[in-house]
């Protein structure tokens, strides 16, 4: 299904990234492809899951970190 296939290729990615120099850890998560990459796979589930549900403008819930410590306090 496809939540297996973004499980899968989540894992793959760590070892595809993977160098002599680089453990997996670094490689993906720490390394300056972490943005782009995420967000690409983000982009791909929210295009599935919109073709799944119907619904063309389904989009994944933005979480404002921001919004949280409004007044200097996490809520």
């Amino acid at each position: 299904n496809l939540y297996d296939y973004y499980v899968e290729s989540h894992a793959n990615a760590w070892v595809s990234y993977m160098t002599p120099f680089e453990t997996m850890e670094q490689a993906v998560h720490m390394g300056p492809q972490f943005l782009p990459w995420h967000r690409y796979l983000l982009l791909r589930i929210e295009a599935d899951m919109a073709e799944v549900t119907g619904d063309p403008a389904f989009a994944l819930p933005y979480w404002d970190l921001t919004d949280c410590y409004q007044d200097g306090v996490p809520n």
